[in-house]
């Protein structure tokens, strides 16, 4: 569930990194490990060579022998997001009785302090740079 969270904040850094033109990157990844299933899917939009928006999305997916573990990942997946919320980043997170939705959004003219997301992203990042370093993570990007 540890690794979970930390993907989660790999996920974020990774989209949060930049590029080039007004250019839009999609990556997707899915994982299943220990009876969950991670799909994600990272939009970055670059404007001039920077970063002006990204939105990740996160659905894990729990299966009969890890339900019992939604509550308790649901409780921590969303204080620790809510601790990254801030001018600029939108955390919304939503589950049911198997699985967990968690949306970030970032408006990289707002943010303030890049710093307290805690994602370890470069903002300086050019569009090639970010799409290389997602498939180098195992996403799929186009």
């Amino acid at each position: 569930m540890k690794k979970i969270f930390c993907l989660l904040c790999l996920l974020g850094l990774s989209f949060t990194l930049s590029g080039c033109g007004t250019k839009t990157l999609t990556c997707t990844k899915s994982e299943t490990e220990s009876g969950m299933t991670n799909e994600e899917t990272m939009t970055v939009k670059f404007k001039d060579d920077k970063p002006s928006s990204a939105t990740m999305k996160m659905d894990i997916k729990f299966d009969d022998s890890t339900k019992s573990s939604v509550d308790m990942m649901y409780s921590l997946l969303e204080s620790g997001l809510k601790e990254a919320e801030q001018d600029g980043v939108k955390v919304d997170t939503k589950k049911t009785d198997n699985s967990i939705t968690v949306k970030l959004d970032v408006d990289f003219s707002k943010v303030k302090d890049e710093d307290g997301l805690d994602l370890d992203f470069d903002s300086t990042k050019s569009f090639s740079e970010v799409k290389e370093e997602m498939e180098e993570e195992g996403y799929k990007c186009k």
